[in-house]
This record gives C-alpha cells, sequence and structure tokens, in this order.
C-alpha cells in the first residue's frame, strides 16, 4: 500500500477529516485519543533524533543545544496534560515545551523525530479544536508507510481498548507482530542510557516502549520544571529530576499504607486539649495489648486467629496518635501526619468490622473452637471493644461514616461473642484473668 493511500485510511479511522486531510465538522470520537495516537507516533520517531552529523553522545550532553532535550519536554509535558485531564499549569508548561521544540527545530537541527515531537504536542495542548486536528495531519506527512500503518493499528485499539478501561498509553508502543520494537531502543538512542545526563528519559521512552510508563505522578512533576532549568541544559535538568525522584521516593515510602477514604477533613480540636486525648488512645492501646497477652496465656495460642488480626493491629495506630499529639505542635505538618494516622486507623477498623462480618456467617463453625470462649472475656470482651469505640470515635470528631460503623462493629461483636452481659468482660490491664474484677 502506497503511503498515501495508508495516509488517507489514517485519517478515515478517527472522522472529522475529509482524504485531503482538511477538516471538517463531524466529531471525532476523543480529540485526546487522537492526541495519544500522535504522541505515540512521535515517540517511535525520537530514537532517529540525533542529526547524522552529530553522535548521539555528544547531542544528549551539549548544554542547552541539544535536540533530544526539548523534544522530550514537549512529550512528556503534553503527556501529562493528557494523564491529568488537561490541567492549566500542565497545559501552560506543555505550550511552552512545544514553543521551545518548535524554535529548536527552525533554527538548530530539524529532524523528522523533532518536527513529529513538536506536532504531537500541538495535538494535546492547543485550544483550538482545528488547530489541533491541523497539527495531526501535519504529524503524518512526516511519517514512514510503516509508521502509518502503526497509527492504524492505535486507531484500532482505542476502540477495542477503551471500553475495557485500557488505555493506549498503557500498551506496547510497537503493537505488530512483524516488528522488531527492541530495535528501537539501540543506536543512537542508546546512548542515553549511557550518559549520565540522560539516563532517566531512556527510562522514560523504555517505559513506554513496553507499555509500563514511569509512575504519572513522577513525570507530572518532571514536565513543570521551570523554563529556567530546561534552558540551562541537560546538566541542570538531571540534577533536578534527581532532586525530584528523591522526594518523590520518600513521599511514596511514607504513603505507602494510607488510607485517604478513612482520612478526616478537620482534626484541629485533637490539639486543643492533647493530654485528655493521648490519654484515651493509651488506654485503648494497652487495653488492646495487655488482653491479647491474656488470650495467648491462656489459650496456648502462638498464632492470632484470623478474625482477631484485624483488632491486633489497631495499638500500633492509637500509639502513634498518641505520639503526635504528645511530641508535636499544631502546625500544618502534623495536622497532615494526624489525618493520615487517623486514616490507617480507620482502614484498620473497617478491616475488623468485615473480619466481623465474615466470621458470623460462619458462627456454628466457630463455636467448637477452644478459644472463642476466652475470646469473649479478652480480646473480644465488650467493655474493650467500647473502650476502642470510644477512641475512634473521639479522633474521628463528628464523622458520621466513622459513627456508623462503631455502630456496626459492636453489632457484629454482640452476635459473635456476646452481649455486655453474657460473658465474664475483658480483663483490666494487670489484672489476671482468674480474679474477676469489673471494669
Amino acid at each position: 500500500m502506497e503511503k498515501r493511500q495508508v495516509r488517507e485510511l489514517v485519517l478515515r479511522k478517527f472522522g472529522g477529516f475529509s482524504d485531503d486531510g482538511s477538516a471538517v465538522e463531524e466529531p471525532f470520537s476523543s480529540l485526546d485519543d487522537m492526541a495519544i495516537v500522535s504522541l505515540r507516533a512521535a515517540l517511535r520517531k525520537l530514537p532517529d533524533i540525533s542529526p547524522s552529523s552529530r553522535p548521539a553522545e555528544e547531542l544528549v550532553t551539549l548544554e542547552g543545544q541539544s535536540a533530544f532535550l526539548p523534544s522530550a519536554r514537549a512529550l512528556i509535558s503534553a503527556w501529562t496534560v493528557i494523564q491529568f485531564d488537561h490541567d492549566d499549569s500542565l497545559t501552560s508548561a506543555a505550550l511552552q515545551a512545544a514553543f521551545g521544540a518548535g524554535a529548536f527545530s527552525k533554527f538548530a537541527a530539524t529532524t523528522a523525530a523533532t518536527v513529529t515531537a513538536q506536532f504531537a504536542a500541538h495535538t494535546a495542548v492547543l485550544p483550538d479544536r482545528t488547530a489541533r486536528m491541523q497539527a495531526y495531519v501535519s504529524l503524518l506527512d512526516w511519517l514512514s508507510p510503516e509508521e502509518l500503518r502503526q497509527v492504524v493499528s492505535d486507531c484500532d485499539e482505542v476502540d477495542f481498548l477503551s471500553p475495557n478501561n485500557i488505555g493506549l498509553n498503557d500498551y506496547h508502543l510497537w503493537n505488530l507482530r512483524d516488528r522488531d520494537w527492541e530495535a528501537s531502543l539501540k543506536s543512537p538512542l542508546l546512548a542515553l542510557r549511557k550518559t549520565e545526563y540522560c539516563v532517566f528519559w531512556y527510562r522514560w521512552f523504555e517505559g513506554f516502549m513496553r507499555g509500563e510508563p514511569l509512575d504519572w505522578e513522577l513525570q507530572r512533576r518532571v514536565a513543570l520544571i521551570d523554563d529556567a532549568i530546561w534552558q540551562a541544559g541537560a546538566e541542570a535538568v538531571a540534577d533536578e529530576i534527581a532532586r525530584i525522584e528523591v522526594d518523590w521516593r520518600a513521599e511514596r515510602a511514607a504513603n505507602a499504607n494510607r488510607a485517604p477514604e478513612f482520612e478526616p477533613d478537620n482534626v484541629a480540636f485533637l490539639f486543643d486539649y492533647p493530654k485528655s486525648v493521648v490519654a484515651q488512645v493509651s488506654v485503648a492501646s494497652t487495653a488492646i495489648v495487655h488482653n491479647f497477652e491474656v488470650f495467648r496465656r491462656e489459650t496456648g495460642l502462638n498464632q492470632t486467629p484470623e478474625v482477631l488480626e484485624p483488632l491486633e493491629a489497631i495499638p500500633a495506630s492509637l500509639s502513634r496518635i498518641g505520639d503526635i499529639l504528645a511530641s508535636q505542635a499544631r502546625s500544618d505538618a502534623s495536622e497532615q501526619a494526624m489525618r493520615e494516622e487517623i486514616g490507617r486507623l480507620g482502614a484498620r477498623v473497617a478491616e475488623l468490622e468485615r473480619a466481623l462480618a465474615e466470621a458470623n456467617t460462619r458462627i456454628r463453625d466457630l463455636e467448637g473452637q477452644s478459644w472463642k470462649r476466652i475470646a469473649a472475656m479478652t480480646v473480644g470482651g465488650a467493655n474493650l471493644f467500647g473502650v476502642l469505640a470510644a477512641a475512634v470515635w473521639t479522633v474521628s470528631g463528628d464523622d458520621i461514616g466513622a459513627r456508623k460503623r462503631l455502630e456496626t462493629l459492636l453489632e457484629y461483636r454482640d452476635t459473635l461473642f456476646g452481649g455486655a452481659g453474657d460473658a465474664v468482660d475483658c480483663v483490666p490491664v494487670g489484672v489476671p484473668m482468674t480474679d474477676p474484677v469489673e471494669v
């Protein structure tokens, strides 16, 4: 099939164009789908970024003059615009990046790779619908017949992937079986992996090649690097990316166990009377720990029954909440730390609720377990759950959702272990189980 015929087929795939490339009024299925197809086409061109007269190793290290850096900046910025729903700050950065890529192509080293990067960025970020469509048509003129067939394949995949909630940006870049796509990782782009200033960019490109893009939040932060740093050249950009990655990894580690759905909006009130809150969470935490010690001693079990595992994890969150109040003055940072820890506590309470609900569906099976009677007098005691509920209620504030969860939790406990008057109550801290002392 001739290039002209393939190009016409590509235009018909999206609709909205006549065969000569002029825009008509028929709507696209999605302008952003068109932009993603364009960006993928530009990425396939990227390995040919280097003009033949200049070695890739030299090209990627030229400060402020690299052919690669303006194009990579334009592409990463445009990708994040699509991914983050045309966020204003990203769109502004991407427009600046696209302009920079175009200026470089005009005045320095024009190659098919630099030009397609510019046009692809325009399909994502230009404010005018017709201008975005025209950029798409212009990009097609720079593609080889094989690359155009890849675009046809991408257009076909859009209809197949979208209903399955899979995006093209998470699909391997070369999607035709007769293509050795790993060849695109070889020279001259292979030089990126060997170049101190461009290791990130090799990982970035390889991620798209394999259909496993780098974390989008990381890409967003790179796209928002200040223009002055981009203009300072590859070394300055590499230093800034290294700093961004350190911060990003630290935040990921800190947020690994976060449960935002359980984080309260307001925690300021907890800092008004911190000593009373610390005392309350401390009593609950200590009571749970102590009753588990008694439970193990009386049952001889080394392994906690599955239904009780979420309860055993709760004291850690209660203790950290107490530590924050006891050691930190009220500030934006301490309030955020408190929100996150209350979120973790809420998640563990929800896990306990689910575990008790599941246990209630097989209550007859559990009746034969020797540990259940001991649990009812220790870790499953009504007073212990009451102390826990009071502590969780306090730190959750007036959250109605938290109140409902606690009420449901107590109902599940009563069904499984009996009401407050149905068994010996939980064992107070420091009191042997054999001593019948009321709490």
